[in-house]
Parts: structure tokens; C-alpha cells; sequence
């Protein structure tokens, strides 16, 4: 077994050769580790990302997707036909409909005209009525009086609530339409609960203006510029009450980065089944390098520093002068 090397009886030229090389190997791991650290913990917070974004996802679609049947049964129910033609309408059609709105928990069920006029809706006796309003401005009964099932997003123009609107024709017979039967579904709550979460997520309809958000001040601001006859056309509908569609400072960074009004998330990005929103959940980018730093000057610490030599290994031991021998004087 060859003898161990006690590098204080080294040479001086020999010994600082050494601490050289020690200390260029335990930087060059440290770089090492600190670069290898990032992309674990960029995978990893890229994985969970994509996880809890799918979950949004889904919950968004699940909301959306519960009372797309509703209005297909009720335009097809000749009562709602009949009123159309009559002179007067029957009181009782308002009770109807707010039953069914309470049972479906809507925010509202209401019968149009021609002309766009509500002849019956289900908060007739509320104090934001629906009745005798005339949404004929909107584009989901514009599209719907063509005989087209229609679907929108606003902001109510009565209620001021936020709202998911699913609209059916309704014809007497042929494919001559009547009117147009409607139901809103109030998304007031899921804003609140995504409100109330510490995660940052956001959805950004095909305009690229976000509808939902966790951050409350993103809301109905579009994150990229609009052409003159998009945003024409959403302020003559009133799509998003008063706004004035400032602008969001987003910027994408790449395809799994983005940066919001100065900081910066990973992202996933997934496409809902309605409306084509787009959901991005956002994580902030400090915390892939504040782990990553963690990670490293942990390493750093418990690493065998010096590969178990004496502690003076550090830069200043370089320059620190070798001891003399202590000789006696002779006697």
C-alpha cells in the first residue's frame, strides 16, 4: 500500500500546485451542480405546471360544459314558440323559467324576440330584470336568429356580473326563427375561487383577452394589441361593459416562458373545449433558482472539501508562505 502524502511536508511550489487544482476542481462542481440543479428543477416545476394547469383545465371545461344541452330542449318546447307569436305572454312562463334556472343553477333563462327584446326571462321580479331589456347589440342572439347555436362571454350588460351565454333559435316551423332562447351562466364564482388560490393561472380568449384570472388586475386586458375592427367590434358589443382594454405587459419568453408586467413564470398552456380560451398556469421563475441555489451552496458546504486534506485550502492559502523548520542552535 503506498505511504499517504501529508501535503504540509510537501515543497511550497508542490503545495500551492495542489491547493491550485483542488480549488479549480471544487469550482468547476460547483458550476457543474448549480447548471445541473436548474434543469432538475426546471423539469420538475415544468412537470408540476402541467399538472395543476390540467386540473384548471378540466374544471374550467366542466363549468362550461354542464348546461350546453338546456337551451337545445327549450327552444324546442312549442310553448316558448307559441309565446312568441302571442300578443301577450303568459306571467306563468316567467315562473317556469325561474324554476328552471334555480334547479340549474343559472344566473338567468330568458326568451327573446325578433328584434332582441326579452319577452319572458326567469329574474323577472329581481332588481336587475332581464325583462323588456333588448340584447339585439349582442352577438351570441345575432348568431342564433341566423338559426346558428351561439356561445359568448361578457360582461353582463344589466347585471355588470361576468357571464358564460349559450343561445338556441327557436322557430314555430320550418327554419323560420322567432326568437331566441337563452340562459347565462354567472362565472362570478369560478373568478373567485381562482381569486382565492396562491397559484397564478389565467384564461385568454381568441381575441387575447384575458377573461379569467387569479390576479384580479389582469382581467379583461388584452395581451397583445388589437386589430382597429376586433376592438371596434368588442366595445359596439359592449363585450366587456366599460373597459377600456388597457393593455397587459405580456411578453413570451419562449415556448414554456412568459414574463407578466416584469416577472417571470414557467408556463403550460393547455386549449379548453369552449370558446377556444386558452389556459396558462404560471409559476414564478424565482423559485427554479432559489432552489437552484439552495441546492448548490448545500452541496458546496457538504462536500468533502479539499478531498479530506487540511482545512487552509481555500484562495488565501495559496499565497500564505511556507513555514520554516524550527532548527536548534548547537550547543
Amino acid at each position: 500500500m503506498p505511504p499517504k502524502t501529508d501535503i504540509n511536508r510537501a515543497p511550497g511550489r508542490m503545495r500551492k500546485s495542489v491547493l491550485g487544482v483542488l480549488f479549480v476542481t471544487l469550482v468547476l462542481a460547483t458550476v457543474a451542480t448549480f447548471f445541473g440543479a436548474r434543469t432538475y428543477f426546471e423539469q420538475l416545476e415544468s412537470q408540476a405546471a402541467a399538472n395543476r394547469m390540467a386540473l384548471y383545465l378540466r374544471a374550467l371545461n366542466e363549468t362550461l360544459r354542464q348546461h350546453q344541452h338546456l337551451p337545445f330542449v327549450l327552444a324546442r318546447d312549442p310553448r316558448y314558440a307559441n309565446a312568441l307569436h302571442s300578443e301577450t305572454v303568459d306571467p306563468n312562463l316567467n315562473d317556469r323559467l325561474r324554476l328552471f334556472a334555480k334547479e340549474a343553477k343559472l344566473e338567468a333563462i330568458y326568451l327573446m324576440d325578433t328584434t332582441g327584446r326579452v319577452l319572458a326571462t326567469s329574474n323577472a321580479d329581481e332588481a336587475h330584470s332581464f325583462l323588456d331589456q333588448n340584447y339585439g347589440f349582442r352577438p351570441y342572439f345575432q348568431v342564433a336568429l341566423k338559426g346558428q347555436r351561439s356561445d359568448y362571454f361578457a360582461i353582463g350588460a344589466t347585471s355588470g356580473r361576468p357571464g358564460y351565454f349559450v343561445a338556441e333559435p327557436v322557430s314555430l316551423t320550418g327554419n323560420v326563427q322567432s326568437g331566441v332562447i337563452a340562459i347565462k351562466l354567472d362565472v362570478s364564482e369560478l373568478q373567485r375561487s381562482w381569486e382565492s388560490d396562491s397559484e397564478t393561472v389565467v384564461a385568454i380568449n381568441r381575441d387575447n383577452i384575458v377573461v379569467l384570472a387569479s390576479n384580479p388586475d389582469w382581467l379583461h386586458r388584452p395581451v397583445s394589441a388589437l386589430p382597429t375592427d376586433v376592438r371596434t367590434a368588442i366595445l359596439d358589443s359592449r363585450q366587456f361593459g366599460s373597459e377600456t382594454l388597457g393593455p397587459l405587459d405580456w411578453t413570451s419568453l419562449g415556448t414554456h416562458r412568459i414574463a407578466v408586467d416584469g416577472t417571470k413564470y414557467l408556463r403550460a398552456s393547455g386549449i379548453s373545449e369552449w370558446r377556444d380560451w386558452t389556459v396558462h398556469y404560471l409559476r414564478p421563475q424565482s423559485i427554479i433558482i432559489r432552489e437552484t441555489l439552495l441546492t448548490t451552496i448545500f452541496s458546496a458546504v457538504s462536500s468533502p472539501s479539499c478531498l479530506a486534506l487540511p482545512p487552509s485550502c481555500g484562495p488565501a492559502a495559496l499565497n500564505k508562505p511556507t513555514p520554516r523548520p524550527n532548527v536548534s542552535a548547537p550547543n
